[in-house]
């Protein structure tokens, strides 16, 4: 017969083979996925920003984001163009993308971050669309658009904008931005690849503009 304190003791050692392999499964689940990606915000401040171009119709800054990535933002002819993280080589030549109609960039960059790695980017954009009656814009005829952008990274570069949500013609237009940049950006090849639309594109959202050394 096993005494009470023979029991205690295979309890004991069960209890602390069962925390082992417990541990062993958090490492390898670390270990495939050191980081679950997270949001996190800053503000777009031009006052804080360097103007690195300057034209008769507008300019180009260049803003500090997160983790030190830089933000470059440009204006023309009452639009305005962001691309997000390192450029490369590329970008010596014109680049731009933005929308046809007048437009500005809200005051907010949302990061989706994984670690010390900023994988993608969302930003919305205003589309000043004219009131039909009046021929001037107004807040009923304005466009909401998150832009989802890819965040170039240190040695490669590739940074642009991957897809589009239509604030105002979709539920959760905040999440399902948030899945695109998600599953889309990892793949998407700058320059290559066309920025596609997801849900409902409505009346109010702009077409793309875009200009890359052309």
């Amino acid at each position: 017969m096993v005494n009470s304190k023979r029991l205690d003791e295979m309890s004991a050692s069960i209890q602390f083979s069962g925390m082992k392999h417990a541990l062993a499964a958090a490492v390898m689940l670390l270990s495939v996925h050191p980081a679950l990606a997270e949001s996190v915000y800053t503000k777009l401040d031009l006052e804080a920003c360097k103007m690195v171009e300057t034209g008769d119709l507008g300019g180009t800054w260049l803003c500090k984001g997160w983790g030190g990535y830089p933000v470059e933002f440009s204006e023309d002819d009452v639009r305005q163009s962001l691309f997000i993280g390192h450029l490369g080589d590329w970008a010596r030549k014109t680049h731009w993308e933005s929308f046809g109609p007048f437009n500005h960039v809200g005051g907010t960059i949302e990061w989706i971050v994984e670690g010390k790695k900023a994988k993608a980017a969302i930003s919305r954009f205003i589309i000043e669309n004219p009131n039909p009656d009046t021929g001037m814009p107004d807040k009923a005829s304005q466009g909401q658009i998150l832009v989802i952008f890819k965040v170039g990274q240190k040695g490669e570069g590739e940074a642009c904008t991957v897809g589009y949500v239509d604030a105002r013609s979709n539920p959760e237009p905040n999440e399902m931005a948030r899945r695109v940049a998600q599953t889309e950006v990892a793949g998407f090849k700058c320059r290559v690849d066309e920025p596609q639309w997801h849900g409902v594109k409505g009346p109010t959202a702009g077409d793309r503009s875009a200009n890359f050394g052309e």
